[in-house]
């Protein structure tokens, strides 16, 4: 009764914040644009994380050229991407403080923006009007799943202080770059058939995979966790 009475005419009790936000991250909250327990009105608070805004930016030139015995298609493609986010400097080794994310000790930054330029050309060779060679060669650029690149500071800590195996996303991530370039041969067999033979290369770097985080600490112990590599 006494409780009661000393709480009587107020709305709440005064929150703690800690006791919400190792409720939520224990409970694996991703609150991306959001505060811990769900606010996406605030811009800050109780485990805020900014939201993920990448910009993606392309542009490209194409031309087309007619010889009397060759053609040729020529281009260039201008990629740009920036995730607008930050890394750690070494995903090897992270620092919480009082079971949150400690940036600071951890050496957050900025992650750089990644621009390419990709050239595209082919080319068709008519031997004569039944036989014709061509050729093509190019550059392309893919920007990460999103879901597998932006990280919440709570779920990043709730990986942290499980105590079992987890995977992350990985704001360091790079677009897979993917380099392709075939030769082919087509012959006309008489008037209702034809032979075409082509011969063909792809080779993807950067391609986005799941790995173990060799040598990870965690606050200087050692830890097993897996995240998105390239």
């Amino acid at each position: 009764m006494e409780i009661a009475q000393e709480y009587a005419g107020i709305d709440a009790m005064p929150e703690d914040e800690t006791w919400v936000f190792n409720t939520y991250r224990n409970a694996y909250a991703e609150n991306l644009g959001c505060t811990v327990d769900g606010d996406c009105n605030a811009t800050s608070g109780n485990g805020y994380t900014d939201p993920g805004s990448p910009v993606v930016l392309g542009a490209y030139v194409q031309d087309k050229i007619e010889l009397e015995d060759l053609i040729v298609n020529l281009g260039v493609r201008f990629d740009k991407f920036s995730p607008n986010t930050q890394e750690a400097s070494d995903w090897s080794d992270i620092w919480l403080a009082d079971g949150k994310l400690d940036k600071e000790t951890s050496g957050y930054k900025d992650v750089d923006p990644y621009t390419y330029i990709n050239p595209r050309v082919g080319f068709s060779f008519p031997v004569s009007d039944k036989t014709k060679i061509h050729a093509q060669y190019g550059k392309f650029t893919h920007h990460p799943i999103l879901n597998r690149l932006y990280l919440s500071d709570t779920r990043l800590a709730s990986n942290f202080t499980q105590g079992n195996m987890t995977v992350s996303p990985n704001p360091s991530l790079k677009p897979e770059q993917t380099t392709q370039y075939e030769v082919g041969f087509a012959q006309q067999i008489g008037g209702f058939a034809a032979l075409g033979i082509t011969g063909f290369y792809k080779e993807i770097r950067d391609y986005t995979m799941m790995a173990n985080v060799i040598g990870a600490k965690q606050n200087g112990a050692y830890f097993s966790w897996a995240q998105y590599m390239n």
